[in-house]
């Protein structure tokens, strides 16, 4: 099973890396995908894996984007949804931009043309920040996970909660009264987040998509559904339990959790 991972990875490495050399290096353009859509929902974000052997990095980072046109809503569950359509992309330790090879797999799945708006959700990290430029019509939201955990981490339970609410909403006279009042945790860990959210204050990223936009589809929920995939995709097979890779393997076996899904 383990050669059969290794040998599925190499071919569909290969299969890519000639694709992106015939579309970004000799003008190719691939058939477009026919599934359209109002409305495009990308996610992005990154697993480190420990490496193996004598190599100068000890920890080398698994990107991988989720992408899906709307949610289901699942019969006799009361406020559960599926994601529609999703498709997944992860990209190993390849020398190659993450978003010219998730915008090749995107492409063929999707007809661009009639998408009106590419609503893209993750941290800030820079490389998921470089998504924008590579759509057109746009709303960045940073992921609502980092934005909570830093709440919680700075401040007491219910002012973390009630700060978080807030800046989702946009309420900036709430977010400035409760960051001058709000009870402040201590601990290197809470002033790392305290820090972090000084910084992004003011940033309209950490303001809900929905209300930044005048028109969003009435089913639209808020995005989120990174982290529950990068532990099912990755982490749960990859991380932990004493797990290392060479950089051979850690591409190989990251590229082929990503097939099929």
């Amino acid at each position: 099973m383990w050669r059969l991972s290794e040998a599925v990875g190499e071919r569909v490495l290969k299969a890519e890396e000639d694709l992106r050399e015939a579309v970004y290096e000799q003008g190719y353009l691939p058939e477009p995908g026919k599934r359209q859509a109002k409305e495009l929902y990308v996610e992005a974000d990154g697993v480190w894996v420990r490496l193996q052997g004598k190599q100068k990095e000890k920890w080398a980072e698994i990107c991988q984007g989720i992408a899906y046109d709307g949610w289901e809503s699942l019969q006799g569950r009361a406020e559960a949804y599926r994601l529609q359509n999703k498709r997944v992309y992860v990209h190993g330790l390849e020398k190659s931009s993450f978003w010219e090879g998730a915008l090749l797999a995107l492409y063929q799945i999707w007809d661009f043309d009639h998408i009106g708006r590419v609503v893209l959700n993750g941290d800030d990290a820079r490389w998921i920040g470089t998504g924008k430029e590579c759509f057109e019509n746009v709303i960045r939201q940073q992921d609502g996970f980092h934005i909570a955990r830093c709440c919680q981490r700075a401040f007491e339970k219910e002012d973390g909660r009630a700060l978080y609410q807030a800046l989702g909403q946009g309420k900036a006279d709430e977010v400035g009264r409760l960051w001058a009042n709000a009870r402040r945790k201590e601990g290197q860990s809470g002033q790392r987040a305290l820090n972090w959210l000084e910084r992004h204050l003011n940033d309209p990223e950490l303001i809900d998509w929905r209300l930044r936009t005048e028109q969003s589809p009435p089913q639209a929920r808020g995005l989120g559904g990174m982290e529950g995939n990068n532990f099912h995709t990755i982490a749960c097979r990859m991380k932990g339990k004493g797990c290392s890779w060479s950089l051979r393997g850690g591409s190989e076996n990251g590229k082929g959790a990503g097939i099929g899904l």
